[in-house]
């Protein structure tokens, strides 16, 4: 409480900023007409990782990382930049294949990206959580910032670590307040956003905020090519692959492995992408896990019984068999918990649970090809 209201106070004490004072100092313009600068909507995001269960303790402080946002309406899908993957080490949920349209191009490119769960804190506490796609870090146009002590906006070069489109934009959205005609001030869950047009300079109340942000473009030759080098696949580490196709890799070994077995059924090999023995053996966080699962069942004896039916099911019907403990070599185990229906119990398995620094029995399968029917065709043609 004593920190936050020294902050408090000292944001008080900032010098006012009156937009009619503000100097126009280097400022390149999006538009044709000169003094008319396009402003964006640029956030300070501080993003999050996961609690991962460690060998060590259960307990485990939450990394944090800053990082540059961008709002932008016009886009449907979220990004992340590989900087900000590889610095919180957040877990990859899938992947998916995208069809990506660029300025000036007809028909739509299909790609194929991997997707994480990133955690952006927000300012009155608590967490907010958006599925984005990993991309390169690119050439964003230049920042521009309001200087409260100066009036000046001047050039920062900042690049832009993630991405909101319009499926999350209005999750943050709190407020509008319009500066002018052509200015706002948009209060949002991660702060203040000034954008809109420095064009006419005519202000209702005077910006309070200490840092307020903006975006702008340029409209000479150099920086159009920038944006056309900003718009291209290969620059934001999105492409496919002309040589592996992970989903035919897979249909090619279960091909080549399948064989007849007892009963009259049949039998594969594991679609492994390495060589398995770069499993990690995980049995900590698995006993981890399970002692967990236990606690909570035991509180619900009813419960409990149904689910060591269900097991005893699947062990009778050959759905799960009991595995030999085998010394000296790796031993990977897979976690499992109830999902609770209000008319049955469902037991899931957890293939994706992995260490800080393991890896995840779904990281080394292959997936292989997707046989349901297309969401999107089926709701089409209904």
């Amino acid at each position: 409480m004593e920190k936050e209201t020294k902050h408090k106070e000292n944001n008080d004490n900032i010098n006012l900023v009156n937009i009619n004072e503000i100097v126009k100092e280097n400022v390149l313009s999006v538009s044709k007409n000169k003094g008319d600068e396009t402003l964006l909507m640029k956030a300070d995001f501080i993003v999050t990782e996961e609690i991962v269960e460690e060998e060590e303790t259960l307990l485990k402080k939450k990394k944090r990382v800053k990082a540059i946002g961008l709002f932008d309406s016009g886009a449907t899908v979220n990004f992340v930049s590989e900087e900000i993957v590889d610095k919180l080490k957040l877990r990859k949920i899938g992947k998916m294949e995208l069809n990506v349209l660029p300025f000036f191009h007809k028909d739509p490119i299909k790609i194929n990206t991997a997707k994480y769960l990133v955690k952006i804190i927000l300012e009155e506490g608590g967490t907010e959580e958006i599925i984005a796609y990993k991309i390169k870090k690119n050439l964003m146009p230049n920042i521009r910032s309001v200087d409260t002590k100066t009036n000046k906006i001047k050039t920062i070069e900042v690049t832009s670590d993630i991405l909101i489109s319009i499926t999350h934009f209005w999750r943050f959205f709190r407020k509008l307040s319009p500066l002018s005609e052509h200015l706002f001030k948009v209060e949002t869950s991660v702060g203040t956003i000034i954008c809109g047009e420095l064009k006419e300079f005519n202000l209702k109340e005077p910006i309070k905020n200490n840092g307020l942000m903006a975006i702008l473009g340029a409209n000479d030759s150099q920086k159009e090519e920038s944006m056309n080098n900003f718009w291209s696949l290969e620059t934001i580490g999105v492409k496919d692959d002309p040589v592996c196709i992970d989903d035919e890799i897979a249909l090619n070994l279960f091909n080549s492995s399948i064989k007849n077995g007892k009963n009259g059924s049949y039998i594969v090999k594991w679609p492994w992408k390495t060589d398995k023995n770069n499993l990690p053996s995980n049995f900590a966080l698995a006993y981890k896990r399970f002692l967990n699962l236990i606690e909570k069942l035991r509180k619900t004896p009813e419960l409990l019984q149904k689910y060591n039916n269900i097991i005893n099911d699947d062990l009778k019907r050959g759905v799960i068999e009991f595995a030999e403990e085998r010394n000296g070599t790796i031993e990977h185990y897979i976690p499992h918990h109830p999902v609770i229906n209000p008319k049955k119990i469902r037991i899931v398995y957890d293939a994706s649970a992995k260490t800080k620094d393991g890896r995840s029995l779904n990281e080394c399968l292959y997936r292989g090809p997707i046989i349901m029917p297309d969401l999107a065709g089926l709701l089409i043609r209904f």
